[in-house]
């Protein structure tokens, strides 16, 4: 059964969750925060580009960092997307679970080191245990049980383990390659090399 998760509410929205002038918003302060970094950028600044009253952008959003876990949610949602898409294809179990690494690796390394203000943004949100941040945490958990469930239907993986103690321990070994502050310290080697090693002991180790 292959789930099909919702879009969660962040903390510190306000009004309908969908509605075009939040859309604006979080468009509006992406921008701003890849420009000039988040905390630099205020809400009437933010205001002004969309050519609106402060008071009106509080409509929506209680706070500047309930803006910022909103354009946070948008940009790790991406990465999600991303993980969903591949999980559901038609390749074998371990052949999605391998490309879940590099997808990780690759989406993250692009949207953290590309722009390092986001790159800021993301680990103070690490740091503040934001909601969209938690989200993003959940979701690879989902997909490494999702993957492995195929695994196991498949008969690719072993079927002894308690499936939540396995999927949890597979999403534990993603960090490396989609975390921050991780990232960074491991910039001067082959990254890739490294998520293709582990993901290699993870599938042997899997194996029926």
């Amino acid at each position: 059964m292959e789930p099909a998760p919702e879009p969660q509410e962040l903390p510190g929205q306000r009004g309908p969750q969908q509605h075009e002038m939040r859309e604006r918003i979080v468009r509006a302060a992406e921008q701003r925060f890849r420009h000039y970094g988040y905390g630099k950028t205020t809400v009437s600044e933010i205001a002004t580009d969309l050519s609106v009253s402060s008071a009106y952008i509080y409509k929506f959003f209680d706070s500047k960092i309930a803006i910022c876990e909103a354009v946070c949610g948008n940009l790790l949602g991406g990465i999600d997307e991303a993980l969903w898409a591949d999980a559901r294809t038609s390749r074998t179990a371990a052949e999605r679970l391998r490309r879940t690494y590099h997808i990780l690796l690759e989406r993250s390394l692009a949207m953290f080191f590309d722009d390092r203000r986001l790159h800021d943004m993301v680990v103070t949100g690490l740091e503040q245990r934001w909601a969209s941040i938690s989200r993003h945490i959940e979701v690879m958990e989902e997909v490494a049980r999702f993957l492995v469930q195929e695994g196991r239907a498949s008969g690719e993986f072993e079927r002894k383990t308690p499936l939540d103690e396995v999927a949890k321990a597979v999403a534990s070994t993603f960090s490396p390659f989609c975390h921050p502050v991780l990232l960074e310290h491991g910039l001067d080697g082959d990254l890739a090399a490294r998520a293709d090693a582990v993901a290699t002991i993870v599938l042997r180790g899997l194996s029926a």
